[in-house]
């Protein structure tokens, strides 16, 4: 492999992977830079993943406001006769049933990759700790 090849491969690579440096720090300073930086990564993560609850949370009440009210039409149909009316609103009704479902969804996978995101800080905590400890 040429010189050219291998510089453009490295390009490549760190444009991938931004967070990988070919020239790591070793020392016990530097690993404390770098864990502060994973640690500063997750709690980022953490924020994006309360963000992300909150939204679903917004979504699903809405879903929930928008399929009441599409259930309170549909009996209001009903009880005055309106068949094909009531069929429309149980139509519409479902809709925003399976929409409440797929948001109930995602609000799991996020509380979930809340709780990873968590547990990833904790254990980068006791690492920086235990890298700090090093530092004289």
């Amino acid at each position: 492999m040429s010189k050219m090849h291998s510089l453009i491969f490295v390009a490549v690579i760190a444009a991938i992977f931004p967070g990988i440096s070919l020239a790591d720090d070793t020392s016990a300073a530097g690993q404390l830079r770098n864990d502060n930086r994973t640690v500063h990564r997750d709690d980022r993560a953490i924020g994006r993943d309360k963000r992300d609850l909150k939204s679903d949370n917004r979504d699903l009440s809405q879903d929930r406001r928008q399929r009441n009210y599409d259930q309170r039409r549909e009996d209001r149909a009903v009880r005055n006769g309106n068949m094909q009316a009531a069929e429309k609103w149980e139509k519409r009704r479902e809709g925003e049933q399976r929409e409440i479902n797929r948001d109930k969804r995602d609000k799991a996978a996020d509380k979930s990759q809340l709780a990873q995101d968590r547990q990833s800080r904790r254990k980068d905590v006791r690492k920086r700790n235990k890298d700090a400890s090093k530092v004289h």
